[in-house]
């Protein structure tokens, strides 16, 4: 009987480290990343808002858009600010 008990109880161990392990990677490569982005798109239009309307104003913001992906660990490539 303290056999079978012992089984359940590893499996409940087991699938609860699962779980955590799941959420941990969920969070990592997901929600963090998705986060930062939104985070770094506020902080390229606050910083461009000064700017007075010019043709390269969409280049400074994603350029400050870019620095703060990389500042934040992530990589820029690819990523364009929609003005």
């Amino acid at each position: 009987i303290n056999s079978v008990e012992d089984m359940k109880k590893e499996r409940l161990i087991f699938t609860f480290s699962l779980m955590a392990v799941a959420l941990l990677l969920f969070y990592w490569f997901q929600w963090r990343p998705s986060e930062i982005r939104k985070d770094c798109v506020v902080y390229a239009k606050t910083n461009t808002k000064d700017i007075r309307p010019r043709t390269d104003t969409p280049a400074v913001a994603n350029n400050y858009y870019r620095d703060c992906l990389a500042r934040n660990g992530l990589k820029p490539e690819s990523l364009f600010v929609n003005q």
